[in-house]
């Protein structure tokens, strides 16, 4: 079995690879240079080994009752750092579509179930809180605010997200593991949110799609990095999220989802080859 630098790995179970397509060219590269597939058919499920790089599993959404992060642990600060991101951009969305309600419960998350698992670490790198700026976006949409008045207060949290994560001083190749793990951790809330093309759990759906969104932020600004070899594995990461983000309808779909969670390996296992040459 091969093993990413000692980097523990887990068993993930793959379904429908018959939607793979093309995409299965690239889920076996990844395979042969990070990943050993087992099993024989291609007809039933298969177990890829894949490199586990951060735990970020919690309750619904991987947040509710999750244990605070270490200073240490930048992946998952990163990771978490994004879900932040990605309940706002779920909360704005449903502004839009008129959904209050919901929306308001996507901008209390951040604070009631993130932001405090990552308080103390972001101190420990003497990265500067935004705290009030979550407690000010939440009360304006509590509010009632407009929607072009919730993306202003919204662009002060980013700011703040933006100053805490450079508090933290990741690597390249810590930002594209954050971007597998929220990869990964997309395709599964995808498949408990989705069945038979249709929504089973929508916070599982919006979670999926938003975490899909947030990393491709996050790709975005790697993609205008000086170093080479950067630049091209975020490119190529992009390219793998925007197909699956392509095939997600909006916030609050109604009518039938074609993706499947094969969408989500095939991209999770471009991301992970595209990033293997980031040192």
């Amino acid at each position: 079995m091969a093993q990413n630098s000692g980097i523990p790995t887990r068993a993930v179970i793959a379904r429908k690879w018959t939607s793979l397509t093309v995409a299965g060219a690239a889920v076996g590269l990844a395979v042969a240079g990070t990943a050993v597939a087992q099993g024989a058919t291609l007809g039933g499920a298969e177990t890829l080994w894949l490199a586990q790089t951060s735990s970020t599993e919690g309750g619904e959404g991987g947040e509710a009752g999750a244990a605070s992060v270490e200073a240490g642990d930048t992946v998952d600060l990163l990771v978490r750092l994004s879900k932040i991101e990605a309940h706002i951009l779920t909360g704005l969305d449903l502004t839009a579509v008129g959904q209050a309600e919901a929306a308001q419960a996507q901008f209390d998350t951040p604070k009631a179930e993130i932001y405090e698992t990552i308080e103390a670490a972001l101190t420990a790198h003497n990265a500067p809180a935004f705290e009030e700026a979550l407690v000010a976006l939440s009360e304006a949409a509590k509010a009632g605010k407009a929607p072009d008045e919730l993306q202003a207060v919204h662009a002060t949290v980013q700011a703040g997200i933006e100053a805490a994560r450079s508090g933290i001083a990741p690597s390249a190749k810590d930002e594209l593991a954050a971007v597998l793990a929220l990869t990964r951790e997309a395709g599964e809330d995808f498949e408990a949110g989705v069945k038979d093309g249709a929504i089973a759990e929508l916070g599982e759906y919006q979670d999926a799609r938003a975490y899909l969104l947030a990393a491709r932020e996050t790709l975005t600004r790697l993609s205008a990095s000086d170093d080479a070899v950067v630049k091209k594995a975020a490119e190529k990461s992009a390219e793998a999220l925007d197909g699956v983000i392509a095939a997600l309808p909006d916030v609050a779909p109604q009518g039938a989802i074609t993706a499947d969670q094969g969408l989500f390996l095939a991209a999770a296992a471009k991301v992970e080859l595209a990033s293997y040459p980031v040192k």
